[in-house]
Order: structure tokens, then sequence, then C-alpha cells
């Protein structure tokens, strides 16, 4: 029961919002074009910020850190973006083409995996990308740390394809596929349905 409502008073408080702006640790062991690729999310909050009633940034990009990822750190009030190679052993093993991430206390932890050089275009069919592969996995480190910034404000998943939090991966991996599959995929950005849910928890002008 004690832990039920432990629970259900965590879930009430991140409704609530978080105290802004939130200091962002990044993982020392990210090569300098991953670390811009989770700037780029990070600068893509702090433009809805700058629509608060008192504008300011979301996040604050406070360097690079030489953490690296335990459970154990995950409570201790720093916000750090992890990168692992694999799944931790208390996360399912699933076979992934890309990244998974997830939020955890006030982390963000990425794992990363091979990324897959075609993909389905609107016509049923997998085309080679667009552009090279380190591009498309640079697109999607940035497209899946938007996601897990969301949560860190305390926004949980929505089925809408027009939202970054979309629970769906397939929704926010690489962004909606545009007529010519081989013009796909393009970044993610926050969105309209994004915004109005941040304004609403955290107030706008």
């Amino acid at each position: 029961m004690k832990q039920v409502f432990l629970s259900s008073l965590a879930i009430f408080l991140l409704s609530c919002g978080r105290t802004l702006p939130i200091e962002i640790f990044v993982e020392d062991s990210w090569q300098d074009d991953e670390a811009a690729a989770i700037s780029k999310a990070i600068e893509g909050w702090n433009q809805v910020g700058a629509l608060m009633n008192d504008p300011g940034p979301v996040f604050i990009e406070a360097g690079r850190a030489p953490d690296r990822y335990s459970r154990e750190k995950t409570g201790d009030g720093r916000s750090v973006v992890y990168r692992l190679t694999g799944h931790p052993s208390f996360r399912l093993s699933k076979p992934l083409e890309s990244a998974e991430g997830w939020q955890e206390g006030d982390d963000v932890a990425i794992a990363l995996y091979m990324f897959p050089s075609e993909f389905p275009g609107s016509d049923g069919e997998r085309h080679p990308s667009a552009v090279d592969q380190r591009t498309l996995y640079l697109r999607h480190l940035t497209a899946l740390s938007l996601h897990e910034f969301g949560h860190l404000l305390g926004f949980g998943h929505v089925d809408s394809e027009y939202s970054v939090m979309c629970s769906d991966p397939s929704c926010y991996k690489l962004g909606p596929k545009p007529k010519d599959p081989l013009d796909w995929p393009e970044p993610k950005k926050v969105t309209e349905y994004d915004i109005g849910r941040f304004c609403r928890t955290y107030g706008c002008r």
C-alpha cells in the first residue's frame, strides 16, 4: 500500500511540472558529434522556454561529466545523459535496429545499436536512406533525446504521431514519412502538440 501511494505521489508531482531550468550533464564518453546531437534536443526544448510567462531556458547544459551509468546514481539529483553500448541486466533484451533510451530518476540513459541502411517507405517497400548512416544515427539520437527530455519534464507517453512523446517508437524515431520515401528520414522536432502540453503544465504568455 505504501509503495502504491508513493508511486501515485510521484506521478502527481511530475504532472505539476519540475522546477526549471534543469541542469543537464552529458557523459564524456559521447563523441563530439553525438554530444552536438543531444545539444540540438536541448535547444529544441529551450525554444519552447521562450514562451513561458517568465521566459528562460528549460534546460541548461552544465558540461561533460565523467560519470558512468549505475542505478544507484539515478536519484542523486544530478541529471546526466548516459551512453550505454547495450542493455543493463535489469532491462529486457530485445533486437533493435537503432537505439533505445529511457528516463530513470533524474537521468537519461541511451543504449546504442547498429543502424539499418534501408527503411520502409510509404509504398510499403524498403528503400536506401537519402542520407549517410552517421547523419541518420545522429538525427535519431536527437529525436530520442527530445523524447527522454520530455520525460524529465514530467510528460508521459501519448499515442499521437504529432508528438515527440509518442509511445510507439516508429512515431518519434524518424518523424513522419514524406511523399517521396527517399527524402526521409527527417529529424523530429518539438511540435505544436508538445508546446501546448508544455504550456498547460508550466504556463505560457
